[in-house]
């Protein structure tokens, strides 16, 4: 008997790590979420209808580990359009900064034009300051050799062999002039014209400075404005290859882009083409909260904390104003709703107190869950529909039934180890909103098995007085 047992407990765990799945004929057995390197397999067998509870959850994982590669392309995709929208702005600077060095550019040649003309008339200036000079220098040729010839005439007439030592003497001109005012020979003619010729040489030399400072400022002016332009140039230059770096990246990125948003299209197209088959529902693998704000009004499974005389309570109450979005808390099939209620206030037994209410089946990690939505202002599903996970609004939150304000009572009643589809089933048979449990302490999962009421607080991560 241990034998047989030991045996049968084999078979059992070699069977758990494998999905038998229907049409034989077509599919064989598969190690269970091998997907990677059966991807072919999977997309042929999960599209396909009718598919009995283990495969639509087996399928429920592949369509999962799709929505991984879309996800993680389309991550890829928003990480490559923050880097094109860096290369556009980098184009964009760059093409900024290209055309600021076009005006620079522009404006130096400018100025290099002005130069030009600057430097001719420079060139003008020191073509005729060139010819002053020779005129300079022939008048102070003419006037040295009048002196000299004066001198030798008064030498004849005069006797002045005791002055000639004396006046060649002399260091320079303005000496000389000095020397032979000390002459009483010489008359104002001479020392004027010995004047005249130092003045011009002043003027002479004057002018040899200001044409080597005009020559000076032209090389100076045109070795500047070339050396700007060269660097200016060399700027433009790798700006423009910068540039055209950027438009070949951006090309690039583009390229990938393109491939990448094509296989994100054919994954889309996989997971649609398996909701489709699945009709739209697949397991969930965790509970999100039903609305974004609220704020818990009550405690679970009483009323107040730890209170019982505060009376039976099996629900979060999540106090929010009427119109808040509902979304569903997973996946699932709404299996109930009823309408027709008003304003709600304490003792108000519309609908059994519990107002406008939506219930629907859930599986989550092969345990199914049936949820009661109650006191809404408004529902937006009907009986058969399915409601996906925080995707679509479901209904309002309201003030409708026995209620002493605006919130949403929501409960989560474990309804066991039973497929979706059996589950949905069972429940539509009885038609009660709460199923076959009793409205007290003993019908909670502490006390019992499935079905019984969940600590609906534990389930949504909350507590009593918490605001999110």
């Amino acid at each position: 008997m241990k034998k047989l047992l030991a045996i049968l407990i084999s078979i059992n765990c070699i069977l758990g790590c494998f999905c038998f799945v229907r049409n034989q004929d077509k599919f064989v057995y598969r190690a269970d979420d091998d997907f990677a390197s059966n991807e072919d397999y999977y997309n042929e067998l999960c599209v396909t209808r009718g598919l009995d509870e283990a495969t639509t959850r087996l399928c429920a994982r592949f369509r999962k580990y799709v929505q991984g590669q879309a996800d993680r392309v389309k991550s890829e995709i928003n990480s490559l359009t923050a880097q094109m929208n860096n290369i556009r702005d980098d184009i964009i600077n760059q093409g900024r900064k290209i055309n600021e060095i076009n005006s620079t550019i522009s404006s130096v040649e400018n100025q290099i034009r002005g130069l030009e003309i600057q430097i001719k008339t420079i060139e003008e200036n020191i073509n005729q300051i060139t010819l002053e000079i020779i005129e300079r220098e022939k008048k102070i040729e003419e006037l040295n050799d009048g002196i000299k010839e004066r001198m030798v005439a008064l030498q004849a007439r005069v006797s002045l062999n005791s002055y000639i030592g004396f006046i060649m003497g002399a260091n320079n001109f303005v000496d000389l002039l000095r020397r032979v005012s000390a002459i009483n020979e010489f008359t104002d003619y001479d020392v004027s014209k010995i004047r005249e010729m130092e003045a011009e040489k002043e003027l002479l030399e004057a002018d040899k400075r200001e044409l080597q400072n005009q020559k000076d400022d032209r090389a100076k002016k045109r070795a500047d404005l070339e050396a700007y332009k060269t660097d200016l140039y060399t700027l433009k230059r790798r700006a423009e290859e910068l540039l055209a770096e950027y438009r070949r990246k951006e090309a690039e990125l583009n390229r990938v882009r393109d491939n990448l948003q094509i296989s994100l299209d054919d994954l889309r197209n996989k997971i649609e083409n398996i909701d489709d088959a699945l009709s739209g529902y697949y397991p969930s693998e965790g509970f999100i909260r039903p609305v974004a704000h609220a704020w818990i009004s009550s405690s679970c499974p009483y009323y107040a904390p730890g209170s019982p005389s505060s009376g039976f309570h099996p629900a979060a109450d999540m106090a929010t104003g009427v119109g808040t979005y509902l979304y569903a808390v997973a996946n699932g099939y709404v299996v109930a709703t009823r309408g027709g209620c008003g304003w709600g206030y304490l003792g108000n037994n519309c609908n059994g107190g519990f107002g406008n209410y939506i219930v629907y089946m859930i599986e989550i990690n092969g345990t199914s869950y049936f949820i009661i939505n109650a006191h809404l202002s408004e529902i937006y599903v009907n009986v058969g529909d399915v409601v996906h996970q925080g995707r679509e609004v479901i209904g309002l939150t309201g003030n409708s039934g026995s209620t002493s304000g605006p919130h949403l009572h929501i409960e989560v009643i474990r309804f066991g180890n039973v497929g979706i589809k059996e589950a949905v089933r069972m429940y539509s048979n009885v038609g009660r909103i709460y199923y076959t449990l009793g409205r007290n302490i003993y019908s909670t999962c502490e006390y019992r098995g499935a079905p019984c009421y969940e600590d609906a607080l534990k389930i949504f991560g909350v507590y009593y007085g918490m605001e999110f």
